[in-house]
């Protein structure tokens, strides 16, 4: 079960997802991240492959899908709904999401239902080109097992569409306790609706790991 935990955690890494805002109808997005990181202590070395989408099914319903697989083989893969919430406030926004998945090890397959809300608004800074946002998931899976991811992301759009982006990510572990994740990075545009992403990684799984990773995005 270590397993699926750090293949968990090393998913945190992966693109930033959407928060609480949802896509038009018959607009898509998708993401194929690569990260590699390496641990303080040991200097092993592991990487991870993993594939975001978003596609709107209606002005009101979009439907996504997050996995990945990393050197070993072990992998995990689920698809979701996101639905829009009731507003906070005038410039607070909010939405829910309900997926359902698999981790895939050795040892087979481990189901799991994701249970998921977001907060956040736009028209940050003086530019009001930034924005924030704030996920929270619950992973349930066989045996009653459940684990709670945290993330808080930070953005803005500048000059020539390049995005700027910090990520702070936090997971439950299986000792009970909590895995922390700070993920600076930048998203460089490539051509019209496509970026490529770039950034840094250090976290404190085990004695803490380090590392690089790098994504690219497409709108359709």
């Amino acid at each position: 079960m270590r397993t699926i935990w750090i293949i968990t955690f090393l998913a945190m890494a992966c693109s930033a997802n959407a928060g609480p805002w949802l896509r038009p109808d018959g607009d898509g997005f998708m993401s194929l991240d690569s990260i590699g990181s390496i641990g303080r202590d040991q200097g092993d070395l592991s990487a991870y492959s993993g594939l975001f989408a978003e596609y709107g099914l209606s002005d009101i319903t979009t439907f996504g899908f997050v996995g990945g697989i990393d050197q070993a083989n072990n992998g995990n893969a689920t698809a979701y709904l996101k639905w829009q919430g009731p507003a906070v406030s005038e410039n607070w926004i909010t939405a829910f999401n309900l997926g359902l998945g698999a981790n895939f090890d050795a040892d087979g397959s481990h189901p799991h239902l994701r249970i998921g809300t977001s907060l956040g608004r736009g028209g940050l800074f003086q530019t009001q080109r930034g924005w924030t946002q704030f996920d929270a998931f619950l992973l349930i899976g066989s045996g009653q097992q459940i684990r709670a991811k945290l993330e808080a992301t930070l953005g803005t759009r500048g000059a020539k569409d390049w995005i700027y982006l910090l990520q702070l990510f936090a997971q439950s572990n299986t000792e009970n306790g909590w895995d922390y994740e700070l993920a600076p990075s930048i998203a460089v545009p490539l051509k019209r609706k496509r970026h490529l992403q770039i950034g840094l990684l250090a976290n404190t799984q085990d004695v803490g790991r380090i590392g690089l990773k790098a994504a690219l995005w497409n709108e359709f």
